[in-house]
């Protein structure tokens, strides 16, 4: 019996590590949270065409309710893998009602890259991915924000990786039955209302995961679906944490932030961010401005050239995980959000920055003077991280860490019962 799980254990390590193998690791970046398709579950919010369309030619960063995963936008992004997040919208109150909306964004997902395969494919497992990235293609990797009715069992978690979808967020932003979500401060506490009320209220109700969350939790770790930690109670995210270290299997956190920038529920501890680093997990900083700007007093203060909600926000939280891990020794994903309802790093020069043009030091960037307008930017982007900073390498590393978290969620659910 023990020749036969050991010879099981090789035959998954092979399965999982033969694309790696042949195709070499993968530099690049992914975006660990961005909606392709959100148009379809909102689309009486009014995002102005869906990706196949033309792009807006006056764009800014404030562009919450407009179309900016315009694949010509996605083409010039520099990303090798997108991790296509489908919403289920506030209809959505059955299960049936749910189940329609998620595949009816995953058809799409799927026609389109058909419509489009010279540039784009999806992928539906690591070894997919690896090809598609070889081709010199942008791979589209399906996932879920909120899954309300949807990971009841160990069969719907089985059906929904077999359909290709590599990570969920089982709680998104108020209070299910799988547990609670994270309480935010300011206007945003109106996102989870009835968390802020328990929180305030009856604290002894908040509970972490539920034991139905617990088991969902445990359903997508056995069939091989990547648990996405976003948007969690710091109670359901230290249950997620617990249940993950049981296995010793990786979890991600798609687009989150730093506490110690941030003081709020959702942002992440250092320890919480040590535990999912120690996993064998991946971060994202998410690209939301106003999730980003520091709480007062901020230890050690701003700096008096500090540019509220531009990229400045942002490079708080990432200097603070390089503090904790060192420069360069993490790789950290992006967390765009694109499509997600939100503005984005708004420019730091110019008429809607801080500073005038004059006082960039070189040649202005475009994104010096627009921001993070839509994808097309993010190598501008990157640009500017390289002018200021030395942490760009955990950028590169970002997709191929996520193809290994990917590979390791799979070869668990390949493995034996007798052996996990």
């Amino acid at each position: 019996m023990r020749m036969q799980v050991f010879l099981v254990l090789v035959l998954v390590l092979f399965l999982a590590f033969h694309g790696r193998a042949f195709s070499g690791e993968v530099k690049g970046v992914v975006d660990l949270h961005a909606h392709l398709a959100s148009h379809i579950p909102y689309w009486f919010m009014l995002f102005g065409g869906d990706p196949e369309s033309a792009a807006s030619p006056d764009l800014t960063h404030d562009h919450a309710y407009h179309q900016v995963m315009n694949l010509e936008l996605l083409k010039k992004s520099g990303v090798k893998i997108y991790l296509q997040a489908t919403l289920v919208n506030i209809l959505g109150f059955s299960k049936s009602i749910a189940e329609k909306q998620v595949l009816e964004q995953l058809e799409y997902v799927e026609n389109l890259a058909k419509r489009n395969s010279a540039d784009f494919a999806v992928a539906h497992n690591p070894a997919e991915a690896r090809a598609i990235i070889a081709q010199g293609k942008i791979a589209f990797v399906h996932a879920f924000e909120g899954a309300e009715f949807l990971l009841d069992t160990l069969d719907d978690a089985r059906a929904w990786q077999k359909r290709g979808v590599a990570m969920i967020g089982p709680i998104h932003l108020g209070d299910n039955q799988y547990g609670d979500s994270a309480v935010m401060k300011g206007r945003l506490v109106v996102v989870n209302l009835i968390g802020w009320l328990k929180r305030t209220f009856w604290p002894l109700s908040r509970q972490g995961l539920s034991p139905l969350g617990q088991v969902a939790i445990q359903n997508m770790f056995k069939a091989g679906i990547i648990v996405d930690t976003a948007h969690m109670s710091e109670l359901s995210l230290e249950d997620t944490l617990q249940e993950a270290k049981k296995l010793q299997l990786p979890v991600i956190m798609s687009h989150g932030y730093v506490r110690d920038i941030r003081d709020e529920e959702r942002g992440l501890t250092n320890q919480q961010m040590k535990s999912i680093y120690d996993l064998g997990g991946m971060i994202a900083v998410t690209g939301a401005t106003f999730m980003l700007h520091p709480h007062n007093p901020l230890i050690p203060p701003l700096p008096e050239n500090h540019c509220e909600r531009s990229i400045d926000d942002y490079l708080l939280h990432i200097s603070h995980i390089e503090k904790q891990f060192g420069v360069n020794s993490v790789p950290i994903g992006l967390g765009t959000d694109f499509n997600g309802f939100v503005p984005h790093f708004r420019p730091k020069y110019g008429d809607a920055g801080c500073s005038p043009v004059s006082a960039i030091l070189g040649k202005p960037l475009p994104f010096d003077v627009l921001g993070l307008a839509g994808p097309h930017l993010l190598p501008s982007m990157f640009n500017y991280l390289e002018r200021i900073s030395p942490g760009v390498q955990s950028y590169d590393r970002s997709a191929e860490r996520f193809l290994q978290i990917w590979e390791k969620a799979t070869s668990y659910a390949l493995l034996p019962t007798s052996a996990k």
